[in-house]
């Protein structure tokens, strides 16, 4: 929220008079199935009325290419991984286009940070094309087992994002145990960068297909989306005690409430 508000503030401060016309907002192009926290921060930026918004489809360039043909200021964000499809944003095309339209790129790599990549330097790290990504918004309460975040960016948005950043400037900041705990996990990280992965990193897929249930074909990522029967339970006398052995459990779909307020309802 605090880098999209930032970005608001600058057409403020850099217009001729007290308001910016319209040729001098800043341009802010959203995929539009970015999270929640994406949009809430747009829609914040959006009350200070220095930011045309463009919603393009769902990873499509072509609709993107078209759109941004349209602003001088323009800032491109993007998911870096969608968490609901578990499929990548287009990396290397959203590069090649910061390369034509020269946007600011800014990528939201929550769901990427210390997870891909060789070095675990997230989405960007795992396409080679981390010099093309001008801020990286990452996480701590996912793979560091902590909570709070980080944005990466260059020493003069640091100071902008501390300076303009609403959400940021009122916010607590990071106690520091677990600013310590993030510290030595990204430590051990660094040093585990280069050790083959072992058979627990993996996950039960042989397993999974033992017991009858496929993988998705209709995503584009890594990520293991396995499809399981309404009549079908993993739990059967065959595998379950299986399953239990390697951390699977089943969850009664009854029991299971999905948070609509965050996959549903999340429009502009």
């Amino acid at each position: 929220m605090a880098t999209m508000v930032m970005l608001g503030s600058i057409a403020s401060f850099l217009a001729a008079g007290d308001k910016p016309l319209n040729d001098e907002k800043v341009a802010i192009f959203s995929d539009a199935l970015n999270h929640a926290s994406i949009i809430d921060g747009i829609c914040l930026a959006g009350r200070q009325r220095s930011i045309e918004l463009f919603v393009y489809r769902r990873c499509d360039m072509s609709h993107l290419n078209a759109l941004l043909c349209k602003m001088k200021k323009k800032v491109v964000v993007t998911d870096s991984l969608f968490s609901m499809d578990g499929d990548f944003a287009p990396m290397i095309e959203l590069a090649e286009l910061r390369k034509k339209h020269n946007f600011l790129f800014v990528i939201d790599d929550a769901h990427g940070t210390f997870v891909c990549g060789k070095n675990g330097g997230g989405v960007a790290d795992e396409f080679h094309c981390e010099r093309d990504v001008d801020i990286c918004i990452g996480t701590l309460s996912k793979a560091a087992g902590c909570h709070g975040g980080f944005i990466a960016c260059s020493k003069r948005w640091k100071q902008l994002i501390q300076s303009r950043g609403r959400s940021f400037i009122f916010s607590t900041s990071t106690p520091v145990p677990v600013a310590a705990s993030a510290h030595v996990f990204t430590i051990r990280k660094g040093r585990k960068k280069d050790d083959a992965k072992t058979d627990k990193d993996q996950p039960p897929v042989d397993l999974l297909h033992e017991s009858g249930m496929k993988e998705r074909d209709d995503v584009g990522g890594k990520a293991l989306l396995f499809v399981i029967p309404e009549t079908h339970s993993i739990m059967n006398e065959n595998s379950s005690e299986k399953f239990y052995e390697v951390g699977v459990k089943e969850i009664d779909p009854s029991e299971s409430v999905p948070n609509w307020n965050s996959i549903a309802v999340n429009k502009f």
